[in-house]
């Protein structure tokens, strides 16, 4: 069903396959396989990748901001700080856990978006969080 109500007939073929009746009375074929990282569509000749993501993945991968060389940390939902797993000073890798937040009911790693070295934590474990909070900053380390 569209938004405006009207309904496209859609019917799945015996092969796996999808026939979609258009607005216009157009039957177009569609396939779909999945697999464990993408859905591909393939229509009129054509085919397309979608990348499938976990709502609660999307917003982790999007959770972590940085400026080039170094930058806020900041987090895209709210949540409650459960472990902060780096002090002031360290040096980290990119991808390396910083801390972990509580949200949606689950345990999620904040992780470092670069390396650098850590020079300030702005919460600690017990905060609750809001979505933009700056959870620390990264800048430049000059050994890392």
């Amino acid at each position: 069903m569209l938004p405006d109500g009207r309904v496209l007939d859609v019917v799945r073929l015996p092969d796996g396959g999808y026939s979609i009746r258009s607005l216009d009375g157009t039957v177009s074929r569609i396939d779909v396989v999945r697999t464990q990282q993408t859905v591909d569509v393939t229509t009129g000749g054509r085919t397309f990748v979608v990348e499938v993501q976990h709502e609660r993945d999307a917003l982790l991968s999007s959770s972590a901001k940085k400026v080039n060389h170094g930058g806020k940390l900041t987090v895209s939902m709210p949540g409650k700080v459960v472990k902060v797993l780096v002090s002031a000073g360290d040096i980290v890798i990119a991808g390396q856990p910083i801390l972990i937040i509580e949200a949606m009911k689950m345990e999620n790693e904040v992780r470092s978006p670069g390396a650098g070295r850590v020079t300030l934590l702005h919460v600690k474990e017990g905060d609750n969080v809001e979505a933009g909070t700056v959870l620390a900053e990264i800048g430049v380390a000059e050994d890392s």
